[in-house]
């Protein structure tokens, strides 16, 4: 005799379904903001695209916010000092 759990097997299904849709979603919004996030670094730094991937690395991606921020710093001043010299 098979062991019965009460949740019917449509219901399994149901939520497999919506874990897909879930999962699909939140594959979408990671690549957009990846993609976002690249194009500010083009942008902004002259930096490859291709370096917002190493967000992914743990300890890494923190690290390397910081050395963009300082970077985007230097910058920033070095134009508002070309700006106000002439």
């Amino acid at each position: 005799m098979p062991y019965n759990s009460g949740v019917s097997s449509s219901a399994i299904a149901a939520l497999g379904g919506f874990f897909l849709v879930m999962m699909i979603i939140y594959i979408a919004i990671l690549v957009i903001s990846f993609w976002a996030y690249g194009t500010l670094l083009k942008a902004a730094l002259g930096q490859p695209k291709v370096m917002v991937l190493l967000l992914l690395i743990p300890l890494v991606n923190i690290v390397m916010v910081i050395v963009w921020g300082f970077q985007a710093h230097n910058l920033l001043k070095e134009r508002e000092a070309a700006e106000s010299n002439g």
